[in-house]
Parts: C-alpha cells; sequence; structure tokens
C-alpha cells in the first residue's frame, strides 16, 4: 500500500517538470492552418506607342514589389511599383523611339523568380524643338528627332503652311522657313515625324507648340552723321555716331574694311571710334551699315567721301571702348594726303537731331554687339592693312548682289529702261542714219589741184593686226584704270593686274570666242582687229565717270572687233552675207551679256570680307568683266557703222530689240541699282529724249521736207 502510494506521488512530480507542448491540440481538436498564397511569376505587356511615354502593365505575386529596368542602363529603372492585392500592377515608363524594343521586369520580392522580357513593341514620339521661342534667327527653326525620320513642321497664324525637314544620324534638324510660305508674323509651330524604320507606328504625335516670331524686313540704312561728307580729319581715333534701329548693330567701314561696332540704344543712337587702329592718309570712303535682331542684313550708307591728313594718334577724353576690330601689327606709314573733298556725295543722307554728347546713347560700348540666340556674339575680321597686297580697293563694292537686283520693284523699272533706249536710242538713231545716207562722208580736198598725179594709195597698215589688238586692249585697260582710279599703294597693282585680267577675259569670251566657233560653223576664218568707234567710246566714258564721280563707275572693256573672212579676203559685210552676218553679232552681243551676266552673280557670291589676296583679286577681275561688259554692251547694241548691232539689224530687227531690252535691263540694275539711286537715270532719259527729238527732226526733214522744197 505505501509502495503504490509512493508510486503515484513520484509520477505527479514528474508529470509537473515535464514542459507542455504549445502546438499539440487539444484531445478531439483538429489545428487551423495558415494562409500564405503561391509565388507567382511576374508578365509585363508594353503596347506600341506614338509618344515618349507609354503605360506598362502586368500581373505579379500580390503585395511584391517590382522594378522595369533601364535597357540601356539595367543598373537603372524606368518605374518601381508594387502588385495590388489581385496581382495586377501597371506604371508609365518613358522609352525613346525605335522599333522591337524590349523591357525587363524583376520581383525584387522573391528573388528566386526569373526576370522576364515584355513582347517587342515599337516607339515613334513626337519631335521636339531645340529652337526658343521668341524672335526666330534667319528665320531658322532646330529640333530633335528619330535619325533618319522624316519631320513635318505645320504653322497656325499668319500661315498655314508646312515644311519637311530630314533628321540627321545625330538625332538633329533644322530648317530655314521659307519667305514665300512663311512671311513676317507670329506662328505657333507644331510638328510631327515619320519613319520607315518603324513600320508599327507611321506618324508620331505631334509636339507641343512652339510660338516663333518671324521678322524678314530688313533695316534701313542707318544715319552716319559724323564725320560729314567732305570733311577733313586731322586726328585720330575717329569717332563715328549716328543713328539706326533700337537693338541693331551697326558696323562702320573706311574703304569696305570693317572698323568698329556699335549696338544702337534704345534711344536710337549708336557711337564707336577707331580706337587701336591708325588709318592711312588719303581720301577714303566711310560708310555704315545695320543688322537687326532677327539677323537681317540693311543696305550700306551712301559712300561719304573723308580725307585724313598724316598725323599721328591721339588720345581721346572719355572715348568709347576699344572698337572690336583689332588693331594692325604694323600700321603703314601715312602717305601724302590728296586734296581735301569739298562737295558732299549725292543723295548722302542729312545728320539727325543730335544729342549734346553728339549723339552717343546710353547703350553698351562700342563695338559691343549684343549675343544672338543661339549664344554666339558676332564677329568681325581684323582690318587689312590699306598699304597690303591684300587690302581691299573698294571697287565693286557697291555692286548689288543677284538677290538685291531682283528685291522690290528694280528689275520692272530696268525693263522700262530698255524699252526708253529702244524708243528713244536705237529707232530714232536708225531712222536718222537711213535718212543721211552717205551725206557725212567726207572727201579729203586736193589742194594740189585736180591734175595732180595720181598715186597708189598704200593699204599696208602702221602696226600688224596682233599689235594692233594688243595696244588695242593695253589702252581699254588704262582706261578701265583711269576711270577706276588707283594710288601708289600695293592693293591697286593688284587691282591693275585685276582690271587686265577682266579685259582679256571679257573679249576673248565674249568676242573672240564666239566668232571663232561661228567661224567653225560656216567654214571661214577668223579676223581680228581693234576697234577705233569702242576705243573713243571707252575714253568718253571714262571723262564721264570722273567727272560726275560715277560709283560703280560706266567703263567699256570691248576693244576688239572680231569678224569671219571668205578664202579670198573678203568679210561678211564686203560679200553682203546678212544672215552670216547677223548671226555672228548675235553671237558677241549675247555672250558679252552672259559673260557679264555671270561675273555679277560670281561677285555677290565671294565672302563680303577677307585677307585672301586670291578673293580679293578675283573680286576685282568679276567687277571689271560684269561693269565693261555691260557698258560696252550699250555701245554695241548701237544700229550703226560696223557694231554688232548693226549686222543684227539687217538681219534680225526683233533679236536686236530682245538682246537690247535684256542687256539695258541687266546694266540699269547694276548701275543704278532702283530709281532712288544717284545715278543720274533722269539726267539720261531727258537727254535721250532731246537726241530722239533732233534724230526725228532730221529724218523728217531729208524725207518730207527737203523734197517738197525741191519742187
Amino acid at each position: 500500500m505505501s509502495s503504490l502510494a509512493l508510486g503515484i506521488l513520484l509520477a505527479g512530480v514528474a508529470l509537473r517538470a515535464a514542459p507542455v507542448d504549445a502546438a499539440t491540440p487539444a484531445p478531439g481538436l483538429a489545428p487551423t492552418p495558415t494562409a500564405t498564397a503561391a509565388p507567382v511569376a511576374p508578365t509585363i505587356t508594353v503596347a506600341d506607342s506614338d509618344a515618349s511615354t507609354m503605360s506598362a502593365r502586368g500581373t505579379a505575386t500580390p503585395g511584391a514589389k517590382l522594378r522595369i529596368l533601364d535597357p540601356q542602363r539595367p543598373a537603372s529603372s524606368l518605374c518601381t511599383t508594387t502588385a495590388d492585392a489581385s496581382g495586377s500592377w501597371g506604371c508609365t515608363i518613358a522609352v525613346p523611339s525605335g522599333a522591337d524594343q524590349v523591357v525587363t521586369l524583376r520581383d525584387l520580392t522573391d528573388t528566386a523568380l526569373a526576370d522576364v522580357d515584355s513582347d517587342p513593341f515599337s516607339v515613334l514620339a513626337a519631335p521636339t524643338f531645340v529652337t526658343s521661342p521668341g524672335l526666330a534667327v534667319g528665320a531658322v527653326v532646330k529640333g530633335a528627332g528619330f535619325p533618319g525620320a522624316s519631320v513635318t513642321v505645320m504653322a497656325t497664324g499668319a500661315s498655314t503652311a508646312q515644311v519637311i525637314a530630314r533628321v540627321s544620324s545625330a538625332g538633329a534638324w533644322q530648317v530655314t522657313l521659307p519667305s514665300a510660305s512663311f512671311p513676317s508674323g507670329r506662328y505657333a509651330l507644331r510638328a510631327e515625324q515619320r519613319s520607315t524604320a518603324v513600320p508599327a507606328v507611321p506618324v508620331s504625335s505631334m509636339s507641343s507648340p512652339l510660338a516663333l516670331t518671324i521678322d524678314r524686313e530688313a533695316p534701313s540704312a542707318p544715319v552716319l552723321a559724323h564725320p560729314a561728307a567732305g570733311s577733313t580729319v586731322s586726328s585720330q581715333p575717329l569717332v563715328f555716331d549716328g543713328s539706326g534701329e533700337p537693338g541693331a548693330i551697326v558696323t562702320t567701314y573706311v574703304d569696305s574694311n570693317p572698323v568698329c561696332q556699335a549696338t544702337v540704344a534704345r534711344g536710337g543712337t549708336w557711337r564707336c571710334t577707331s580706337a587701336g587702329l591708325l588709318l592711312p592718309a588719303g581720301t577714303r570712303t566711310v560708310q555704315a551699315a545695320q543688322r537687326d535682331a532677327a539677323g537681317n542684313y540693311g543696305a550700306p550708307t551712301k559712300g561719304s567721301r573723308i580725307t585724313f591728313t598724316a598725323a599721328q594718334p591721339t588720345a581721346t577724353p572719355g572715348a568709347a571702348s576699344p572698337s572690336p576690330v583689332p588693331a594692325p601689327s604694323s600700321p603703314a606709314e601715312p602717305q601724302q594726303t590728296p586734296a581735301p573733298q569739298t562737295t558732299s556725295s549725292p543723295g548722302a543722307t542729312p545728320a539727325p537731331p543730335s544729342s549734346g554728347d553728339g549723339g552717343a546713347g546710353p547703350g553698351p560700348s562700342a563695338g559691343n554687339g549684343p549675343q544672338d540666340p543661339g549664344g554666339t556674339a558676332p564677329t568681325t575680321q581684323g582690318t587689312r592693312e590699306a598699304g597690303s597686297w591684300t587690302g581691299t580697293t573698294g571697287f565693286g563694292s557697291t555692286l548689288p548682289t543677284l538677290r538685291e537686283g531682283l528685291a522690290g520693284g528694280s528689275w520692272l523699272w530696268a525693263l522700262a529702261l530698255g524699252l526708253v533706249f529702244i524708243l528713244l536710242i536705237v529707232a530714232p538713231l536708225r531712222l536718222a542714219a537711213t535718212a543721211l545716207g552717205g551725206r557725212l562722208a567726207l572727201r579729203a580736198r586736193r589742194f594740189t589741184g585736180r591734175n595732180r598725179a595720181h598715186v597708189d594709195r598704200d593699204d599696208t597698215p602702221l602696226v600688224s593686226p596682233a599689235t594692233g589688238v594688243a595696244l588695242a586692249l593695253a589702252g581699254g585697260i588704262a582706261l578701265v584704270a583711269l576711270a577706276v582710279g588707283v594710288d601708289d599703294q600695293l592693293r591697286y597693282v593688284r587691282l591693275g593686274a585685276a582690271i587686265a585680267v577682266g579685259v582679256v577675259v571679257l573679249n576673248g569670251l565674249g568676242v573672240v570666242l564666239p566668232t571663232y566657233l561661228a567661224g567653225r560653223r560656216f567654214g571661214l576664218g577668223l579676223r581680228l582687229r581693234f576697234s577705233a568707234r569702242m576705243l573713243v567710246a571707252a575714253a568718253l566714258a571714262c571723262l564721264v565717270t570722273r567727272l560726275l564721280g560715277l560709283d560703280p563707275p560706266v567703263v567699256l572693256g570691248v576693244l576688239i572687233a572680231a569678224t569671219l573672212v571668205y578664202p579670198d579676203g573678203r568679210t561678211l559685210d564686203e560679200s553682203g552675207a546678212v544672215r552670216r552676218g547677223g548671226i555672228v553679232a548675235a553671237a558677241q552681243l549675247g555672250s558679252v551679256t552672259v559673260v557679264s551676266f555671270a561675273a555679277w552673280v560670281a561677285h555677290g557670291l565671294l565672302p563680303a570680307d577677307t585677307t585672301s589676296f586670291v578673293v580679293e583679286m578675283t573680286r576685282e577681275t568679276l567687277a571689271t568683266v560684269c561693269l565693261a561688259g555691260l557698258g560696252s554692251l550699250i555701245v554695241l547694241l548701237v544700229p550703226v557703222g560696223g557694231l554688232p548691232g548693226r549686222a543684227l539689224y539687217s538681219w534680225s530687227r526683233a533679236t536686236l530689240v530682245g538682246l537690247a531690252v535684256v542687256g539695258v535691263a541687266a546694266a540699269g540694275v547694276v548701275f543704278a541699282g532702283d530709281p532712288a539711286e544717284t545715278f543720274p537715270v533722269v539726267p539720261l532719259v531727258f537727254a535721250s529724249i532731246a537726241f530722239a527729238v533732233v534724230a526725228v527732226s532730221a529724218w523728217v526733214w531729208i524725207r518730207y521736207v527737203e523734197p517738197a522744197t525741191e519742187e
């Protein structure tokens, strides 16, 4: 009994000391399982898009944290998101344009799950504008797009036109808005692009609008108040001032060399100096031109002739900051000063009312132009030493470019001049020549009596034809140089060489070559001689140019007469070959016209400011060909004597009229520019009217009045 009690007691102690398992269910109760979802492999779907941002969607384990890797930089993320309770997720990503692109989705919660790639998708986003809103300098618009794509820029506002640009391999595009479709005004530009490299997205969405203002109105010539035309300058640096368009950049030139720049102040005044330069002594041409904020270049002022004396530069208290043109390394010694000009140039702009400080405005220092929107400040090349080989002579600097010649109504009134030439010169002169016939032929009087023994005339020329041609060319070169005006500096040696080359080229291409080719066609020989009529006309043109101070100068350069001869030595005139003579004359006149016009166009394409000897000589050669060719053409068209105009008149009057109208119109544009220029167009028209009255009167007298009185 006691043993049984002791066993029960020991068993109770053991049970009390043993731990109780909490997980062990009570007898008769089933365990309750924990609710945990099984991992789900993520999915991703991205649709094709015409925009730079798009939606990516898919499924994943509920609550899983997800990341879409950047395909270009896998360490970065396009987006990070968390799947909702249903396992769905979505986020917005930005992907560059391209076809068959793939992005990767990664589950950050369960790293045991593999990364998942999307199906290929394509993107062609809208192009972007790089050009800043506001004033478009040069009407140029720049942007970025998909390489190789075609960008269409559309406008609303003053015009609804559109232009197309091609995106470069670097992803940039640029287009200049044409003036015909985009005149001056305000526009809201949008752009879209197309690319065959992204066939799934044929066209992108439209870009955000770009507000742009286009200004195509060229500024007028600024006013150059000081120095005044005809004045004499005895001290340097020289102060230039005047008025212009506020915000524009004014550049002053001496003999076509840029000297200084200034920004026109809000009040419309500008001022700069030649500080840092030593302008050589002599009579120089001073001009100024301005460029507005939109990049439009205006016409320069009329050239003012200023005389610089041989004075050393002096310090100017309170002078403006140095001009942007660096001083020459070794200024030339001033030359002997010619007599000062006492009269101002024709048509010089009167000086505007100036303030007490001589017109200087409160604007920036002289020579500091405003920054372009692109961040590039205007620069000016260094002034060339006037006494060097590369210094400019100013010859041909007033020739308009082809674009300037076609602007406005210049061609219309120039064509009117051509008609005036036909009606008041060609027609009356032809009437008078027909009526007078041989009345003007003078016979040499025999002072020794009528019974003087007859002596055969020696027709042997004093000089050979080749020598005569060479002398004629030399005389023409000298007359052109005299009309242009030369000095004792090296640059004028270059000018003389350029004039010589120009005269030879003009005679060779305008007269000799077409006549030679016509001779090959007809099987006839070529004969050259110098033209006494043209040499006299060249001398008269030189005299008129010097007396009136014409710029550009009126010069004649065709001094060679070329004709065709038969094997027996007879010329076309002597044989009465009217048709062949007319064809040769038309070829010569047409060639002179084409060569002169081509030289004019090429002259306008040369850079305006350079230190190249070759460029400057080319410029002067082209100016010689253009001016001497057009000046000669007017004389060659006259239908009298042995001039080509007479032969062409006998063969085809319509051809003569056509060539005369075109040739005189081209000469009018080049020499006069427009009716407002200083070239004496009006006096020439009145002189033509007076000539026509005299010529027609002579024709009426001989044709009608004189026969009536004899009856």
